[in-house]
């Protein structure tokens, strides 16, 4: 663990990649620097993080992550433990510790599951 968060550091001052890019990282996106700082390499046996197509490029979204987590929890085939999961409300503008069980459901959240009001 300790390794890969070093190799993480490498990646500090880099431009956001607005292009959704894993093939490059010149500049990267927040998955992007978790994907790179674990991919096994050499004697670093790293985590095998989900790559999905996304408009024609691979690339790890969060919710792929939590997905694989929900899916491998509890056995064999897990790879890391939870730490801790802030369950962001955006409505209320905060963000609250959740539970591991919060986390495990959160990738089945709809995609868009925040409604505004407008007043007439």
């Amino acid at each position: 663990m300790a390794r890969a968060i070093f190799r993480g550091f490498q990646y500090v001052g880099r431009p956001y990649d607005f292009d959704f890019d894993f093939a490059t990282d010149a500049a990267l996106v927040c998955t992007e620097v978790i994907y790179k700082a674990y991919e096994p390499a050499g004697d670093l046996r790293g985590l095998e993080l989900p790559l999905v197509d996304m408009l024609g490029r691979k690339v790890t979204p969060a919710n792929a992550i939590a997905r694989q987590f929900d899916a491998q929890h509890g056995t064999e085939q897990q790879q890391f433990d939870l730490i801790a999961f802030l369950n962001g409300n955006e409505s209320a503008g905060k963000a609250v510790v959740g539970s591991l069980e919060e986390f495990r459901q959160s990738w089945r959240r709809p995609k868009w599951h925040l409604l505004t009001q407008t007043k007439p």
